[in-house]
Order: C-alpha cells, then structure tokens, then sequence
C-alpha cells in the first residue's frame, strides 16, 4: 500500500509546509508563530517518514531531539517574560530584551537562528539530514520545496531576533528565578553542542545507523 500512503503524506507534508510558514509570516504573537512554525517543522519531518530506510528514520528522530530542545527553550524565554498582569509573548514584547537582560537575549537569537536553520546549529543539522534522506529516497520535488519555505522561515525567525535588538524606552523587569534560567541556558548549549557534535546522538543510542554517520 506504499504507492497510496506515500502520495497522502507527500501531500500533508508539502501542505504543512507551505501553509506552516505562511501563516506564520503574518503573526504578531511569539507563541503563535511558534506554534504555526510547528506545523512546517512536521512537513519537514515528513519527508524523513517518506524516505524510510535507516537514512529516513534517523534524520526523523535527530531532528525531533534537535527540535525538542530548541522549542523548549524557546518558550522558556517567553515564560521568563511573564509578569503578574500577563503573558508577554507579542514581538514588540521582546523590544530591549538584549538591553534587559544579555543572556536571555544572546540565548533567544540561538534558538531562532537554530530553528531557522542556520549553520552550526543543530537546526541546520537537522534539515540536512532530512533532505538528504528525501533526495536520496527520490523526493527531491519535496525537498526543494522544503528548501523554499525554510527561506521563508528565515524572515520571521529573523524578525525575533531583530525585536530583542530593539531599544525601547519602557522599562520592563524580567524575572530572574534560576529555574527557569537553568532550563532555558541547558536547551541552548544542546543547541549549540549538537550542533558541532550531531554524532553524539547517535553515540549515545538514540538513534541507529543512518545519516550521522561519518559527521
């Protein structure tokens, strides 16, 4: 039954994708583009599935390590943010963030710039593999669209990293409890670290042989 699931999944993938990263362009809500970005990273994810084979399941399963802690600590940031009157996950929330606290912003740029794909971050890592698997399990129609909405991606992602930059005259206390800090700074370094070592994943088990190997 190949032939008929793979065109279903093909098609979800493409359609998460595209949509994913549209829709997310258009938002004002850091948790909101997070979540709609979330749906493009499962198109992505996809075409891991459709490729199959060790290359397949291993660029999958790297990628949703990668992601978790990329995400995670992408939130974490914004539930470092929140104050007694309220969430503060809208952009311009984020203004003078890199002024407020340096930390806290140098760690949000990591994340988006993981999550946009950007080299050595495991972000980047994470797409390779699964691209390649796509490419050479004969979906390279899939990958080049996946290739075309990551550059979409880049705009918002960017956006972020361009509002923690914004000076602001409003003066904004960000809480400062470790352990929230301890979780967001964790997520980070795996960001990074796995990044330069994405071998370490599979060292350690959690993935089999596959598209880490050699790297």
């Amino acid at each position: 039954m190949a032939p008929q699931w793979q065109v279903l999944l093909a098609f979800v993938a493409a359609t998460s994708m595209i949509l994913g990263n549209l829709v997310a362009v258009v938002q004002t809500s850091v948790k909101r583009l997070l979540a709609y970005s979330g749906i493009a990273q499962g198109g992505y994810m996809l075409i891991g599935v459709l490729a199959g084979g060790s290359a397949g399941i291993s660029s999958v399963l790297f990628y949703l390590f990668a992601y978790l802690f990329m995400n995670f600590g992408a939130f974490a940031v914004l539930t470092v943010l929140v104050t007694p009157t309220g969430e503060r996950d809208r952009l311009e929330d984020l203004d003078g963030l890199w002024e407020r606290n340096r930390w806290l912003g140098l760690l949000m740029t990591v994340f988006m710039l993981s999550l946009a794909g950007f080299p050595p971050l495991v972000g980047f890592f994470g797409k390779l593999f699964l691209f390649t698997a796509g490419v050479s399990a004969g979906w390279t129609w899939l990958v080049v669209i996946g290739v075309l909405t990551s550059v979409v991606s880049v705009a918002y992602y960017l956006r972020v990293v361009v509002h923690v930059f914004t000076p602001t005259a409003e003066r904004r206390d960000v809480d400062r409890t470790p352990g929230p800090l301890v979780a967001v700074t964790v997520s980070a370094a795996l960001a990074v670290v796995l990044g330069i070592f994405p071998s370490v994943v599979q060292a350690a088990g959690v993935l089999g042989a596959g598209p880490l190997a050699g790297h």
